[in-house]
């Protein structure tokens, strides 16, 4: 029989030494710290390594989870059989993953046809998509305007995502929804406030149609409508600027929502001095325009999120970045089309992030360092919504603005 003893010292031995456990966590420690300095903008290593990073970062992890297997799940202590099976699947997970990026993905980093033709857009971004391909843009006018604007199906999206008025001119909307199991409300607010607002319509209620009742933030808003019903709203269109409109019904606000560009106008001295948008914009002259645009300390935004300028005029931008440690750039795209211009411009670091050539970018300086300034001079294109953006590597995200011509 075997002893007490002997049963001990069998599953001790399965085990790692105390000081092999310490070396193992300094060897993980020391893996993730690298694998931080790979991908830390501010340790300067990540631009220089290019398309080898990953790689890299694919082998470090591999490095790591190798080492958990075989000390920390005695893999190592076991039948060399399992090891051949557990590595052998692991390999074959690891090659069928390669296989996967080889068929989507070119050696570059770009789509290849088959991808691009066959790609969903992230739901999060599926509104950039639409107003970069389909988006209809109501006129501007500068008597009474009516708009008609509609749910698009049983999507969680309007079938516009751009409208325009003069300042003053009187506003209706007729609000429809073919739906056949949604509900939904049109509320527009104050530019880059539809989350907050639709979040404290959240505790509202149903009962105040899921809006806060005397927000300032909201301009005006129809009641909510279930499917097939529609409802009108009328009011007096705003100061000049760019404004939002959003269905606050829950969840849908992140989908649900499109600009609302109101424009100088004859009747803008008649419009309510109460209701301006709290962004910070430049009024447009129709000669040369100079402006200067900086980025906001070391928080990823622009220190103005709205910029305006008449059509054809001679526009100088003057770009100045003040952070310590962040490298920037300024970039004028098509509207809705930020996030994939920034996209693109990931395989061009050389040419400040932005891909050569590009139709959908008007205008752009270079990239920045901290401390550093840099000026573009552009002609204002048609009149239109557009939209200015830091293309560096994740900044898009956070650091664009809209461009107003008129």
């Amino acid at each position: 029989m075997t002893t007490m003893a002997q049963q001990t010292e069998s599953i001790t031995g399965h085990h790692p030494t105390f000081k092999q456990y310490v070396l193992i966590a300094i060897i993980l420690f020391a893996i993730t710290i690298v694998e931080f300095l790979l991908i830390w903008d501010k340790a300067g290593i990540s631009d220089d390594l290019g398309a080898s990073k990953i790689p890299l970062l694919i082998g470090l992890s591999v490095i790591k989870f190798y080492t958990v297997i075989m000390f920390y799940m005695h893999l190592r202590f076991d039948s060399k059989l399992f090891t051949i099976i557990f590595i052998g699947g692991l390999g074959l997970a690891f090659m069928v993953g390669l296989a996967l990026l080889g068929l989507f993905t070119a050696i570059n980093g770009d789509q290849r046809s088959y991808a691009a033709d066959r790609a969903t857009p992230y739901q999060e971004h599926a509104e950039a998509e639409t107003k970069a391909e389909s988006a209809t843009s109501a006129p501007v006018a500068a008597g009474p305007v009516a708009f008609e604007v509609g749910a698009a199906g049983d999507d969680l999206a309007f079938d516009t995502t751009s409208l325009s008025v003069n300042s003053g001119a009187e506003v209706t909307v007729t609000f429809s929804n073919p739906a056949a199991r949604n509900s939904h409300n049109f509320v527009i607010v104050q530019n880059g406030t539809k989350d907050a607002v639709a979040a404290d319509g959240t505790a509202a209620g149903p009962d105040n149609n899921w809006v806060p009742p005397g927000d300032p933030r909201v301009i005006a808003n129809t009641v909510l409508i279930g499917p097939g019903e529609s409802a009108k709203v009328t009011f007096t269109a705003p100061a000049p600027g760019i404004y939002q409109f959003v269905c606050t019904f829950p969840g849908h606000n992140f989908t649900m929502f499109g600009d609302f560009v109101v424009t100088e106008g004859a009747e803008a001295a008649t419009a309510p001095a109460t209701v301006g948008s709290t962004e910070t914009s430049e009024r447009a002259p129709s000669g040369p325009v100079s402006v200067a645009l900086g980025a906001a300390g070391e928080t990823l935004t622009f220190d103005t999120t709205s910029l305006s300028a008449d059509s054809g005029a001679e526009v100088t931008v003057t770009f100045s970045n003040p952070s310590s440690a962040n490298t920037h750039n300024f970039v004028l795209v098509q509207d809705g089309t930020k996030d994939a211009v920034a996209g693109d411009g990931i395989n061009f670091p050389d040419n400040n992030w932005v891909k050569p050539g590009d139709s959908r970018v008007i205008a752009n300086t270079v990239l920045i360092g901290p401390g550093e300034t840099a000026k573009v001079t552009f002609t204002a294109p048609a009149p239109g919504a557009y939209q200015f953006v830091c293309t560096f590597p994740g900044h898009n995200f956070t650091m664009f603005g809209d461009f107003v011509v008129n």
